[in-house]
């Protein structure tokens, strides 16, 4: 998943969107995605149901700003790998800053007080009369890397190695073993302590596996035997890869080193799995690598203009190739943020799909190993190899053909399924549903269930919250009083562990202080300058009324106290169309002073207490708070809107302070809000289904159009676009304009083509 940001205020929006492969292609299975916003005790905050489409799938989720300060966890699945286990789940961690929390948490100092270190004998086991290469891994008792040093010790006298820590608490170092010796490692930790850990043991007689050398065209591999010449003549490597790729290669070893090497290019781009298997199939040594054919997407972003003046515009140009140099075709997001009040995420497309989905265990900061190819970062990387397991299956269920229990049904549609109660076959009784989608389109559907009384309907791809009216007829059309039961997702019950490691620590840092501090002056500089300052009273708290819970449930940031407000939610009018001028014809004869009507060209003509300009002027129209003309106000149907304000002028947030005739605020229905729909059937039972969720369009300012002062612009995602596509010249042209803060930006852009190659680019300017 690509979000926008990885750190935000509460009362911002996470902007996202998913990729989803399969076998190192565009996934053809689900089509069914399901994001889900939790906090580190697996509380849920949103729940998203996407539909997936050409392998991906695109959301916004509005952050309460009463969530506390602390990580969360964003999880995205299909119900079909939930019957996998959980690591394959995707997850990845956010950092959310309550604006009225006085206490950075992230600033709270954690002492580690133990600390630990790993051994990984490459191949797996410690082999006499072999030179070992041992890999380790340090970390503190949260889980997170430490730097260290030490000595290995034989029988606990002679230094016969030394250690010290590469990257992220990893290292290696050689050693040549005897079976009759005692190795002990005394490492030396941050705190000046100092651990006498003992090596695994060494066998007398085993078959051992290293990597000797790697170019770009091949990989050299030995491997080393001690025991009966006939013990291990025969063997079998296999080369397994997660897309689906298995190639075996039968040898004859000798006793003693042996040494063979493989083309690169018979493999993918990713993680290959070595193993070594003898006559009766049972694992000797087995090897993680990484193979790099430099294939991926190439990106190149280039900076046409370039300013950071406040409200400025800039144009950049997005270029797309593959490893031939030639323009691709691809879909693209893009995020571009204020560098200085956002951070770079630790997983991108790449580093996810490519390493860290296939490993157990946590990562420290994935995207690390991808930012170029340098040799460095390439040794570094197969440090990450030789810690760490791979985690999608284990040989010995593979053998013994083991089969899993498969709970969850690939979903490739929609279904709405129930069963009618009591039911018998010879009643030859159907089920009559009055389908009321979000955007008031009726749909009447009758089914006939099976000879249990199950009824499905299949390929329901509506959005939102629907109302079903339904009533079980029999044969001769008559109503009959059985009761219909629908069935629940099971999906919608899935919990989650908690990661112990967020738990712990905060890994994300806060806001920006200087940043929030400004926010809360701009926040409260509103207030004051839309009223006086009164002495302090006490007041009880009192019950929100309905009206109230709908204003406080979705406005945002454009606050007045000054608006008609009227609620179609526990006020619901008729259905009105776009045709009978839809929410501007049910404001008509409402408010005090406004007029409005309808010309004969079709336009409309707008007054307020009989002000007009010289030529006809609109409100200034909102939806959800975002900027939008007047004919997208009234294209929304009527039992769509769950909140209608009109802000007469001046007012504070609007283009002009709202010009001669004001604001009209339009908020549409979300999760939790009554639904109401219109039957002409009496006697109809109603049942609420949730289709797939309501997503929003990023709101991009452009302030070319809007010339005069604004409330201070103090946006942290400047641009974001879910939905780039290239040109025949693998080109984008991308506009966008500077907050009134931002003096750097941060772009990242995550690429996926047709044939699942992937692609990957940050830059700061």
């Amino acid at each position: 998943m690509h979000t926008d940001q990885s750190v935000y205020l509460g009362g911002q929006t996470i902007w996202y969107k998913a990729y989803a492969l399969a076998y190192g292609k565009p996934s053809l299975l689900s089509k069914i995605l399901y994001v889900r916003l939790s906090d580190a005790n697996s509380k849920l905050v949103k729940q998203d149901m996407l539909s997936l489409k050409s392998s991906t799938a695109y959301g916004n989720i509005d952050l309460p700003d009463s969530l506390p300060t602390g990580s969360y966890h964003l999880r995205a699945f299909t119900a079909w790998m939930l019957n996998f286990d959980e690591d394959g789940i995707y997850r990845q961690d956010i950092y959310i800053q309550n604006i009225h929390d006085t206490v950075n948490r992230a600033s709270i100092a954690h002492t580690a007080k133990t600390y630990h270190i790993n051994f990984f004998p490459e191949g797996g086991d410690l082999v006499e009369g072999d030179i070992c290469n041992i890999a380790f891994k340090a970390t503190d008792e949260d889980g997170l890397p430490v730097k260290v040093y030490g000595d290995v010790l034989e029988d606990n006298k002679k230094p016969v190695a030394m250690l010290v820590t590469v990257h992220d608490g990893m290292g290696s170092f050689e050693l040549e073993t005897y079976a009759n010796a005692n190795y002990n490692v005394q490492v030396h930790f941050p705190d000046s302590s100092v651990q006498q850990i003992a090596l695994p043991k060494v066998k007398k007689t085993g078959v051992s596996m290293r990597i000797i050398a790697s170019t770009a065209a091949e990989l050299e591999v030995k491997i080393a035997y001690t025991g009966q010449p006939e013990e291990y003549k025969n063997i079998i490597v296999a080369a397994v890869q997660n897309n689906g790729l298995c190639t075996t290669y039968p040898l004859q070893l000798n006793r003693g080193i042996n040494v063979f090497s493989f083309k690169k290019n018979n493999f993918s781009t990713g993680m290959l799995r070595l193993t070594v298997f003898d006559e009766r199939v049972l694992p000797l040594a087995e090897r993680i690598v990484y193979i790099n054919n430099n294939d991926q997407l190439s990106l190149l972003l280039n900076k046409d203009t370039l300013a950071f003046d406040p409200k400025s515009k800039n144009v950049f140009t997005l270029n797309l190739k593959d490893n031939h140099d030639q323009p691709v075709k691809a879909n693209l997001s893009l995020a571009v943020t204020d560098a200085n009040n956002s951070s770079e995420p630790d997983d991108n497309i790449c580093s996810y799909f490519l390493m860290s989905s296939e490993l157990h265990g946590y990562i420290h900061h994935p995207a690390y190993y991808f930012k170029n190819n340098s040799d460095t970062l390439q040794k570094q990387l197969d440090l990450v190899m030789l810690t760490s397991g791979w985690r999608h299956f284990k040989w010995d269920t593979v053998l013994r053909d083991k089969a899993g229990s498969l709970k969850y049904a690939v979903e490739r549609t929609l279904i709405v399924a129930g069963k009618i109660e009591n039911y018998h076959d010879k009643d030859n009784l159907k089920l009559n549903m009055l389908i009321t989608n979000r955007d008031s389109s009726k749909k009447l559907i009758m089914i006939e269930p099976d000879s249990a009384g199950v009824f499905i309907l299949k390929d329901y791809a509506g959005t939102g919250t629907a109302n079903i009216s339904y009533e079980v007829m029999n044969k001769k059309n008559r109503r009959q009083a059985l009761k219909v039961t629908f069935f629940k997702r099971d999906i919608d019950t899935v919990h989650f562990m908690t990661d112990a490691l967020s738990g712990l620590i905060e890994k994300k840092p806060g806001i920006n202080k200087t940043f929030l501090d400004s926010v809360k002056i701009d926040r409260k500089g509103r207030f004051i300058s839309k009223g006086i300052t009164l002495k302090t009273v006490n007041i009880k708290a009192k019950e929100l009324s309905p009206t109230e819970i709908l204003i406080k449930n979705h406005v945002r940031h454009l606050e007045t106290d000054n608006a008609y407000t009227f609620d179609l939610v526990n006020n619901p009018p008729p259905p009105l169309t776009s045709n009978d001028g839809g929410v501007i014809a049910y404001l008509q004869g409402k408010i005090p002073g406004l007029q409005m009507f309808q010309k004969a060209d079709g336009t409309w003509h707008f007054a307020y207490h009989g002000q007009s300009s010289l030529h006809d002027t609109l409100p200034v129209c909102y939806i959800d708070e975002a900027n939008v003309g007047l004919g997208d106000l009234i294209d929304i149907p009527i039992t769509e809107i769950a909140l209608v304000r009109f802000a007469p002028p001046p007012v504070w947030f609007a283009p002009l302070n709202g010009g001669f005739v004001g604001a009209i605020l339009v908020y549409t229905k979300r999760f939790g809000d009554e639904k109401y729909s219109y039957s002409n059937g009496k006697g109809f039972e109603h049942y609420t289904f949730n289709s797939y969720s309501v997503t929003r369009e990023f709101p991009s300012p452009d302030y070319s159009v809007i010339k005069h002062n604004q409330a201070v612009d103090y946006r942290t995602t400047l641009y974001w676009n879910h939905d780039l596509g290239t040109d025949d010249h693998g080109n984008i042209k991308i506009h966008f304009y500077n907050s009134d803060k931002a003096k750097k930006y941060r772009a990242i852009i995550q690429a996926m083509d047709a044939e699942g190659r992937i692609g990957y680019l940050k830059e700061e300017f």
